[in-house]
């Protein structure tokens, strides 16, 4: 996933080569969104998290000291989305006292393909946002389970544990017939 230029681009940026740090946004920007957009369910979310995580590597491309590119960009978007959310929540709470917050995916703007596809999406959105996360970095960005486990800074072990955990639950409530009730609870 990460090339060689990532480093170069980066120790560019932070020598101040303002078309270093373009390059880098356009290699990045799409699976940077993607990745925030499944792991927090929000687009407002996500687009505002990209936006600030851009510019906080931008800002801290000096403090950059070598490993994976893609993870230090990933885990510093992670943090940027649970700190975001976090904020909201706090916001929404003190607007709206006792409000619970509904965890389910919002559409994505792209019709369901089919009932399958809206249950595994409803599933998903019912996972926590780390494990979403989690799933997002090795399935769609192809991150290793280490590299994922350094991005969201867990144990690989714990990493893999609640992977194995989140597949059997989306597969059990995917194998489960409609409207039996188990695809609505959950554990």
């Amino acid at each position: 996933m990460e090339s060689p230029e990532d480093r170069a681009l980066i120790e560019r940026t932070a020598r101040g080569d303002a078309g270093a740090f373009e390059a880098f946004v356009r290699r990045w920007e799409g699976p940077l969104y993607r990745f925030l957009l499944r792991s927090t369910g929000s687009a407002a979310l996500a687009e505002e998290s990209r936006q600030l995580t851009l510019v906080r590597i931008y800002t801290r491309a000096g403090e950059y000291r070598g490993g994976s590119v893609p993870v230090w960009l990933f885990r510093t978007a992670w943090r940027v989305a649970v700190n975001l959310r976090r904020d909201e929540a706090r916001a929404e709470v003190d607007r709206l006292p006792g409000m619970v917050a509904d965890a389910a995916l919002p559409p994505d703007g792209l019709a369901a393909e089919s009932e399958e596809r809206e249950a595994l999406h409803l599933a998903l959105g019912r996972l926590p946002e780390e494990t979403r996360a989690a799933l997002w970095l090795r399935v769609a960005e192809g991150m290793s389970l280490a590299e994922t486990a350094r991005t969201l800074r867990v144990p690989a072990s714990t990493l893999r544990y609640r992977l194995y955990l989140a597949l059997r639950r989306l597969k059990r409530e995917l194998d489960s017939p409609p409207g039996s009730g188990e695809r609505d609870a959950l554990p």
